[in-house]
């Protein structure tokens, strides 16, 4: 079984939208200088996690189609995959969502958040579907924030371990500013990745 380097990115909480495409842009690079294959990011870090609906700047799609192509730009010269916790507008409805860049600076796709917690309703709406992701020889899916640890069948349905085993694991991510868990399942050569909110509010 062969083994695959993650890439936390523990970075601090962006005061701006802006910051947060330097701070990820910074964070792919240093990724790839330290021989990672993959960096995921904390949830909604571009533009920044919305702690309210009345939080942070207005979405702004130009905006974020902008800062996705700064992203892809690094995870192609850091040949890295990208995990990018972000948000997009899907038929007049705010989606949280992890975008997947692939090492090569293509787009793999989205991953909207489908299970969301209550205190989210508000400002997120709901996802509708789970998916796979491939970047060479890695296959994947992601779970965000508590989709991976409250609601076991957002990753059992990729063939990955049950969470029992990776209790331990989860236990220490929810206490970290940001963290992510690849597992490899055993029955179908899967990974997946769980993204994890910022703890601390601003």
């Amino acid at each position: 079984m062969s083994m695959v380097r993650v890439a936390l990115a523990n970075v601090r909480i962006p005061g701006c939208p802006e910051e947060s495409v330097d701070l990820a842009t910074s964070a792919v690079a240093e990724a790839g200088r330290r021989g990672a294959a993959v960096v995921c990011f904390p949830e909604c870090f571009i533009p920044g996690y919305r702690w309210s609906p009345t939080s942070g700047a207005p979405p702004d799609p130009a905006f974020l189609e902008r800062a996705w192509a700064d992203v892809a730009d690094a995870a192609k010269a850091a040949r890295v995959t990208v995990i990018l916790g972000t948000e997009r507008i899907v038929n007049d409805v705010l989606l949280a969502t992890a975008l997947v860049i692939r090492r090569d600076g293509s787009i793999a796709g989205f991953q909207d958040k489908v299970q969301i917690d209550p205190s989210e309703e508000i400002t997120y709406g709901q996802g509708s579907e789970r998916r796979l992701f491939q970047d060479g020889s890695l296959t994947f899916g992601v779970a965000i924030c508590h989709e991976g640890w409250r609601y076991p069948e957002t990753v059992r349905w990729a063939g990955w371990l049950p969470l029992k085993h990776t209790s331990a694991a989860t236990r220490s991510a929810l206490s970290s500013v940001v963290t992510t868990k690849i597992s490899r399942s055993i029955s179908s050569q899967t990974n997946f990745a769980v993204m994890m909110r910022q703890s601390i509010s601003p």
